[in-house]
């Protein structure tokens, strides 16, 4: 939970509904043309991509899809659903006696792995949307 004091509260709202990155986005040469492509979706942003929990309950929010278009795939799907990630307000802060420490109470990342067929020089197009956080896309060439 975060208290804040503003004049402007749909800025701060704003603000804190930055999500999702495409932090990392690997290719690995497997053999001749086919690659192993893994990228690695964050949320950045203070909130989870389903914001409240009670938005969850109500099944109404439609969870993040991350696609892959540009090249065959081979293993994994072009389309995935990765469900929601948690936000900063999911990291937990605790004083053991030892000092500050934090918990992770969800993930704010995910890890997804394809397997392509492709050509060198080749463009690959990613992107992830859904729940409240819009779309954010990447591209890698191999």
């Amino acid at each position: 939970i975060c208290h804040v004091h503003t004049m402007t509260p749909g800025e701060v709202v704003t603000i804190s509904q930055k999500f999702g990155d495409l932090l990392q986005i690997k290719i690995e040469n497997l053999a001749g043309d086919v690659y192993r492509v893994e990228a690695i979706i964050s949320n950045t942003g203070f909130l989870s991509t389903y914001v409240l929990k009670e938005a969850l309950k109500f099944k109404t929010l439609k969870e993040l899809t991350v696609t892959m278009e540009g090249a065959e795939v081979i293993e994994g799907k072009a389309k995935q659903g990765i469900g929601h990630l948690e936000g900063f307000s999911g990291i937990g802060g605790y004083n053991s006696g030892l000092g500050a420490s934090t918990m992770q109470t969800a993930p704010c990342q995910k890890k997804l792995t394809w397997i392509i067929k492709a050509q060198p020089g080749t463009k690959l197009t990613f992107a992830c949307e859904g729940g409240r956080m819009g779309r954010t896309t990447a591209e890698a060439t191999i």
